[in-house]
């Protein structure tokens, strides 16, 4: 070998290294996890059942566990006694657990299994924060020593927190491993319970605790990412269909899947399709059927528990259809089959094309008045499809429509279930080829009469959750229909049919409020009385502090005018900033929104400026207060005593920044929520450009922007002083500037109407922190926000009723 001849061997050398390293991680993790096909990964129903399940039994193990028998006592007394030859063992197999964990995380990490290691990090964190609160809320070691145990060595848990988030991990894991792994992490996870129960860091029903926790965690992680448990294997799929006598070659799975139903497609036959019902759809069925009856005033179609009457149901429907002469699916098998008693139909579909694979172009209109002609073939006789969509209405080569997936059809449905299927199929024609021709095409074969009687029903909640996210801006869609309709057909635009009992908006409202009234009673639980509160005060500085809480409402008119490039008379703007406490009460900030983009509408401007504007004051005023903060602290932050007991900061301040925490990673793991917020957000600032590029272009506009913020915020800065200074007590205003700024911030991470009991509680901590008495800190506090909150809706109700009888709303 010569000299020349070694750094090419060198070379070759080090170009093998990534290949040796790429086929061992292949080995390896291949060893580990099993193959995960394409689509496999879903949510499954009965996680919802196993959380709630794992919820009930730990809420009434942990209640149980407030007082331990003698019978446990003694239990423990027994463990404890036990020979410590073998403690070492079962040290390790204690910590086994934990070290399996690991090793899993980071063969997930090195394999780029990028779903797995998330759905790993969600078990780990669900386990170990319920575990560490349950810890925090029960004292097993105070319960044995009031039985008249003597605890020695380490100190009982309840439950056991490393051995439940560890256990929470392997659990998460199991359904994307190999058999043989699957079997070696069983044993680890009963091994580690049994030294857990050995080594006595928990009693037996700690340790049961820490068992169900786990699994209601990894259910919690598998329902939050998906998993892989619930989807049948092709050979199981394949082995069913062999037992019904149907081939069964190139099975695949179909893209669009059903929840709790798995659908599969054939290569070899493109019509062929095969719906495999397993245990997921019974608990599907009767969480979507008891969600529909809370949630909604018509609870849908009949449940149907059993797996078997579900598809002998379709099959039915698909019978009967076929009578009327309609183009659905042609049966070829139904039954009960396969290792897992599986429920399997297999049917033939029509032939041709997705309607929303074709080219709008290609679509004519005997196309479209076909679909409307086949749907009211199923109508009369009484079948609803129940779930329409641009991917379930078929389109052959002779513009002949069929309809496919009738999964959620029923028969002998009510009028209103045929005229949601009407909304629908509007709707996804108007969609694919444009609101005129789908209401031409409605019209031509309905009639005015039978379109105007759909018209109502045109409203996002009229739909089901696949067609709402398959439909791009659904509500302005549909808002477009109705006008669009109503106008074609010569009627008024019609009131919404009311489908639900209560909009989720008016759910988290009335949370809300309770959240906020819960904090309000807190922050009173040491008084006696109302009137405790006010006892001492000095009415002169009370009356002052009722006359400057009347005037920020003028410089934040000030600030709005600065965030619009337009000019608007000054009287109607401060009066909407009055008329806001009113409508912030009623509809919170949603009823403030859409105060203001009424009255920029009636001034004739866009309804996008108000949301800009209020994007650009809002940056503003938190430009402000970081100014403001930022300069308090400096010259007065030494004042404050933030390791005070009395005077810390909230818990539920720290649980409000970790669901905020979450939500903003939620945001950027999820896929859709990322794309959903990418739209909105490029949306906003698209629409926000012009009015911001405009205002900051005009000194004059940013002196009102800016300038009206900081006198808003010292004039609440004030009214904090003045406030205080009705019962003997005073601050620096930068002081009381950093408090007001610190109190916004915690009301504003709480959608509460006004903040209410937020604030309060942001506010009495920081005058504590201050060095305030706690009494004077309360009574400041309440009468402060008895003038900027409690009252002020009755005079902004007052400039309501101006604004809209001057029309400016």
């Amino acid at each position: 070998m010569t000299e020349a001849a070694a750094p090419e061997l060198d070379e070759d050398a080090r170009g093998l290294i990534p290949v040796l390293t790429s086929v061992i991680r292949r080995r390896w993790t291949s060893s580990v996890f099993g193959i995960v096909a394409a689509g496999a990964v879903r949510r499954r129903p009965s996680d919802i059942g196993r959380v709630i399940v794992a919820v009930v039994v730990i809420t009434a193990i942990s209640v149980s566990a407030q007082a331990v028998t003698s019978l446990e006592a003694r239990v423990y007394d027994l463990v404890a006694a036990l020979p410590e030859g073998l403690t070492g063992l079962f040290e390790v197999l204690y910590r086994l657990s934990g070290l399996v964990a690991g090793v899993l995380a980071v063969s997930a990490l090195i394999a780029r299994r990028g779903r797995l290691v998330l759905t790993l990090l969600l078990a780990f964190a669900v386990g170990l924060g319920v575990a560490a609160a349950l810890s925090g809320l029960v004292d097993i070691t105070q319960a044995l020593e009031a039985v008249g145990t003597d605890v020695r060595g380490p100190n009982p848990d309840f439950p056991v927190v490393p051995l439940a988030a560890s256990l929470a991990v392997l659990l998460a894991a199991r359904p994307y491993l190999t058999r043989p792994t699957r079997r070696m992490v069983e044993i680890v996870f009963w091994l580690s319970a049994l030294a857990a129960v050995y080594l006595a860091e928990g009693l037996p029903v700690s340790v049961m605790a820490s068992l169900v926790l786990s699994w209601g965690a990894a259910a919690v992680a598998h329902f939050a990412l998906g998993s892989p448990g619930g989807t049948p294997a092709i050979r199981q799929v394949a082995g069913s269909l062999r037992e019904l006598g149907v081939p069964n070659d190139g099975l695949e799975l179909a893209p669009e899947q059903s929840w709790g139903h798995t659908a599969f497609t054939s290569r070899e036959d493109d019509r062929l399709a095969v719906e495999v019902v397993g245990r997921d759809s019974t608990d599907a069925r009767l969480f979507a059927k008891l969600w529909r009856s809370v949630w909604y005033k018509d609870a849908g179609p009949t449940l149907s528990l059993r797996r078997g009457q579900q598809v002998e149901h379709q099959a039915l429907t698909l019978l009967l259809a076929d009578r009327t002469g309609a183009r659905v699916p042609d049966l070829v098998a139904v039954g009960i089959a396969g290792a897992r008693d599986d429920a399997v139909l297999v049917v033939r579909n029509p032939p041709g094309r997705t309607l929303g694979d074709l080219d709008p172009d290609g679509i004519g209109d005997g196309v479209l008045d076909d679909a409307w002609t086949n749907l009211g073939r199923l109508h009369d006789a009484g079948i609803a499809h129940g779930d329409l969509t641009a991917r379930r209405i078929v389109v052959d080569d002779e513009g002949h429509t069929g309809l496919v997936r009738m999964e959620r059809s029923e028969t002998s449905a009510p009028s209103d279930h045929r005229a949601l299927d009407g909304a629908q199929l509007l709707a996804v024609t108007a969609d694919v080829v444009g609101v005129d021709r789908a209401l031409a095409a409605a019209r031509r074969v309905r009639g005015d009469d039978g379109l105007a009687a759909l018209l109502p029903y045109l409203e996002p909640a009229a739909f089901s959750s696949r067609s709402r996210s398959t439909i791009e801006d659904l509500k302005a869609l549909l808002g477009e229909l109705r006008e669009s309709g109503a106008a074609l057909t010569g009627t008024e635009p019609p009131a919404l049919a009311t489908l639900r009992r209560f909009s989720l908006g008016g759910i988290f409202l009335a949370a809300a409020f309770l959240f906020g009234l819960y904090l309000l009673v807190v922050q009173l639980a040491g008084v006696a009385a109302m009137g405790d509160v006010f006892e001492g005060a000095i009415w002169e500085w009370v009356v002052a502090t009722a006359a400057i809480a009347l005037l920020p409402p003028l410089s934040q008119a000030v600030a709005m005018l600065g965030a619009v490039a337009t000019t608007l008379p000054l009287r109607p703007v401060t009066v909407v900033q009055y008329a806001q406490s009113f409508t912030g009460l009623v509809g919170g900030t949603a009823g403030n929104a859409t105060l203001s983009i009424r009255f920029f509408q009636k001034q004739g401007l866009p309804p996008t400026l108000a949301v800009s504007s209020g994007v650009l004051n809002s940056a503003a005023g938190f430009v402000v207060q970081i100014v403001l903060v930022v300069t308090g602290l400096l010259v007065s932050g030494s004042s404050f005593d933030l390791d005070s007991d009395d005077s810390g900061v909230p818990g539920w301040v720290y649980a409000l920044v970790l669901i905020a925490v979450l939500a903003v990673v939620a945001v950027l793991i999820v896929p859709r929520l990322r794309r959903r917020a990418k739209e909105i957000v490029a949306h906003q600032l698209r629409e926000a450009w012009d009015n911001i590029s405009g205002v900051l272009s005009t000194p004059r506009k940013a002196l009102e922007l800016f300038g009206g913020n900081l006198v808003s915020q010292l004039l609440f800065a004030a009214v904090l002083g003045l406030a205080l200074h009705a019962y003997g007590e005073s601050l620096p205003l930068l002081q009381l500037v950093v408090i007001n700024s610190f109190a916004s911030f915690v009301g504003g991470a709480v959608p509460v109407p006004g903040g209410m009991g937020v604030v309060e509680a942001g506010l009495i901590a920081g005058f504590t922190s201050a060095g305030v008495p706690q009494a004077e800190a309360v009574a400041a506090t309440f009468t402060a926000r008895m003038f900027t909150t409690y009252l002020s809706p009755i005079w902004g109700w007052f400039a309501f009723q101006w604004l809209r009888r001057k029309d400016y709303v």
